[in-house]
């Protein structure tokens, strides 16, 4: 939401801004999907109202950190097979991947980060499933009175879907299009649904859960069938994505599925988000890209080296030094929504050397990041219509479509009196004093 004013009169504008109410289907959209089950509360909503130039800047600086992630991901899978199994990623398909005709490993990723350190301090990349641009888009589809054609995250990531498509199969659109698992389906116009039927006019497009998928699945010619629809494109959206018995994709990898596992090897199908998404969220990678070696090898230029100064400084279990366990948050790989995320300030001494050597010795990829000390900022909360202190965090949706471009934000808060319930910002949808919110750009 970009507005062509002054702070004080985009304060004003905001005032009258009523993300709730303002037609039947966003305030449905609110009413289902902002509902807190927890205590049947419904989300409160903010504003980040932020200067148009400071934003433009971090765009830049997030769309280099996810070119050099990509770069030393290509490196990776091309180079040096024998990392995936310190990521414990040694069953993936790395024949597959290599032929695939994409110039991209990363097509679209949200990044986390928190304020800390006078700036935002990279916590994770997720590339695995990222999610929330739906709910990001809500807000701006409630300020642009319901414009299906506004450039907001979704109709970019249908566009970086069409292009990884067309890159891979070298053909300009799929015949059927599986999408895991989508419940907006066709009454939003922000939902991915409705946007990739935009894009691909042509193409059924099936919205079905895993179970219904797999259970409907033929392999026959090297072609893979969906009952009797010929299927080329599988988009997940599932929670399910990765990492247990009912994943797609397993912990080492692989693909749970073996028809799917065999037309993804022979070309026949193309996943979005492909399986080196799985080394390129992996939270081990941040360890590795500390490895100058390997960001030699990569050639990050100096933008996507500098751009490495956000990321939160991450230890491995070797070079801890003297370094306390009230400085340092454990955070097991393949795991999410919060989970695998251990405080040591949590733990008494002995029970955070118990930890570490338990993990350690029982093979857990893992890494220690160092304890950042969040900072606050200003938000203009909707329930009050005021500007007040909070908590937040910075979430930069990214995509190519040619080159690295940040397309919008999502951002979450804890307003200041509320700090004493917990900082933990996920899993957020069952916590109600985590406030949703969307990114006001204002000219200065």
């Amino acid at each position: 939401m970009i507005i062509d004013k002054d702070l004080t009169e985009t304060l004003e504008i905001i005032k009258h801004f009523h993300p709730t109410v303002q037609s039947e289907v966003t305030k449905d959209y609110y009413d289902k999907y902002f509902h807190i089950s927890e205590n049947g509360s419904l989300r409160r909503l903010f504003a980040y109202v932020q200067e148009k130039n400071k934003i433009e800047s971090l765009k830049n600086k997030f769309a280099y950190l996810i070119s050099a992630i990509e770069k030393v991901t290509n490196y990776i899978i091309f180079h040096e097979p024998e990392i995936l199994h310190r990521l414990n990623l040694n069953k993936l398909d790395l024949d597959a991947l290599r032929k695939k005709n994409k110039d991209t490993f990363i097509p679209y990723c949200r990044i986390d980060t928190v304020l800390s350190q006078g700036t935002y301090k990279v916590l994770e990349v997720n590339t695995r499933r990222p999610q929330m641009y739906e709910d990001a888009d809500w807000f701006e589809n409630v300020y642009n009175n319901n414009d299906i054609e506004k450039e907001n995250n979704t109709v970019n990531i249908a566009k970086a879907i069409k292009r990884n498509f067309q890159l891979n199969m070298q053909r300009e659109a799929p015949k059927t299009v599986i999408l895991l698992s989508n419940i907006l389906k066709g009454k939003y116009s922000f939902s991915l649904y409705r946007q990739l039927k935009n894009k691909f006019p042509n193409t059924k497009i099936i919205a079905c859960s895993r179970k219904t998928l797999y259970s409907r699945l033929r392999y026959e010619g090297n072609i893979l069938f969906y009952k009797n629809y010929e299927l080329d494109l599988i988009v997940i959206q599932s929670k399910t994505y990765y990492g247990g018995t009912n994943s797609f994709f397993s912990l080492n990898g692989n693909i749970t599925n073996p028809l799917i596992a065999e037309a993804y090897r022979r070309g026949a199908v193309e996943i979005f988000t492909p399986p080196s998404s799985l080394i390129a969220g992996s939270k081990l990678l941040f360890d590795i890209m500390r490895d100058v070696r390997i960001l030699d090898a990569a050639e990050l230029n100096n933008d996507e080296v500098d751009s490495l100064k956000l990321l939160a400084t991450s230890y491995s279990y070797e070079d801890l030094g003297d370094r306390t366990k009230d400085q340092l948050v454990i955070k097991i790989n393949q795991q999410g929504q919060g989970k695998g995320v251990i405080l040591g300030t949590d733990l008494t001494i002995a029970e955070w050397k118990e930890k570490i050597q338990f993990l350690h010795d029982s093979h857990f990829d893992f890494i220690m990041q160092e304890r950042l000390e969040f900072e606050m900022d200003t938000i203009f909360d909707y329930q009050t219509k005021s500007m007040r202190p909070a908590y937040v965090t910075l979430e930069p949706f990214v995509i190519n479509t040619g080159k690295y471009d940040v397309t919008g934000f999502s951002t979450r808060a804890i307003i200041e009196d509320e700090y004493e319930r917990g900082m933990k910002f996920n899993p957020a949808y069952d916590k109600d004093h985590i406030l949703f919110g969307h990114v006001v750009e204002y000219t200065e």
